[in-house]
């Protein structure tokens, strides 16, 4: 009897699988999710960690990681601003400041600080850094337009399949794991 190349790995019945839409665990042999009805034959992610991990390796990054990241540049951009206000007795440049950390941090590298610290970048769909115009209609437009309706569209991060922000769909960009 001839022996075959494949081997029969039962890692594959045991590990959990997760809907790609809503991200709810799935049933073993189910046909459909049982949160919001997506056929499994169209489920092809899985939720790892802080995000999710499409068929093509790359991993989104969920809500959490994300705010976290968020506080960091905040702490980052709060001393600094606090200390530019203080100095030059207004509060203008404070603010402008802050906008400017964010855009050209996103625009130039995909990442700020606080990304940086916790191994996330901002890429677009191609996974290349932004750049300067997709940074600003980002953090500038897509951000004010995902704070204005109760800050929807940055919890919308939590039920998009890519694990995307109304900030993020505006400006075509991507939060993925950082690849070494």
């Amino acid at each position: 009897m001839a022996e075959s190349n494949q081997s029969f790995n039962t890692e594959d019945f045991n590990t959990p699988r997760y809907c790609s839409n809503c991200g709810e665990r799935l049933v073993p042999e189910s046909n459909f999710c049982g949160r919001c009805g997506t056929e499994t034959s169209q489920i092809n992610a899985q939720v790892v960690g802080q995000g999710v991990v499409d068929p093509d390796g790359v991993e989104y990054m969920g809500f959490w990681i994300r705010l976290a990241a968020v506080v960091i540049d905040g702490v980052i951009t709060g001393v600094i601003s606090a200390v530019i206000d203080l100095v030059l007795e207004t509060a203008f440049l404070g603010k402008l400041f802050s906008v400017l950390y964010s855009v050209l941090f996103i625009g130039l590298k995909g990442q700020t600080p606080g990304k940086m610290a916790l191994g996330i970048q901002v890429v677009d769909s191609q996974g290349n850094p932004p750049g300067i115009m997709r940074a600003i209609l980002r953090e500038v437009v897509g951000k004010l337009v995902s704070t204005v309706v109760i800050f929807l569209g940055f919890f919308w991060i939590i039920w998009d399949r890519r694990k995307r922000g109304w900030h993020d769909h505006i400006s075509g960009t991507f939060v993925v794991r950082k690849r070494r």
